[in-house]
């Protein structure tokens, strides 16, 4: 009946709004600036990236590009390996952050109630 329709249009909205939820997740996780594993952080925008890959293509191997800003304001003699991982981390993280977007998103569209749906989070 009638309740039933009504339960559903729930249901669905609650599951539309629960994977915008994840997109902002996934986007602010993989946005956020990054600490690479040597202990780096390096912001995560489009420009930095540009810079990043710019830089790398000017250094030869081993070289260093003096006196680098990072993201927590401090200045850092950064190899072009280092700029490498950077690059590397932050490709990672963001698949990561994809892979696990898609997993959560399959839990909410299999989701039989508005109770499984709200006990998904990031």
């Amino acid at each position: 009946g009638n309740g039933e329709v009504y339960v559903k249009l729930l249901k669905d909205a609650e599951k539309d709004a629960k994977l915008v939820e994840l997109r902002l997740a996934r986007d602010t996780e993989y946005r956020s600036t990054l600490t690479t594993s040597d202990g780096f952080q390096f912001k995560s925008d489009i420009e930095t990236i540009i810079d990043i890959q710019t830089v790398i293509g000017m250094l030869s191997d081993g070289d260093v590009y003096p006196n680098y800003k990072t993201a927590d304001g401090e200045y850092h003699n950064i190899s072009k390996e280092q700029f490498a991982l950077a690059i590397a981390e932050g490709v990672q993280r963001k698949g990561e952050a994809f892979a696990k977007e898609y997993i959560l998103s399959q839990q909410i569209k299999t989701a039989n109630t508005i109770e499984e749906v709200k006990a998904v989070v990031w």
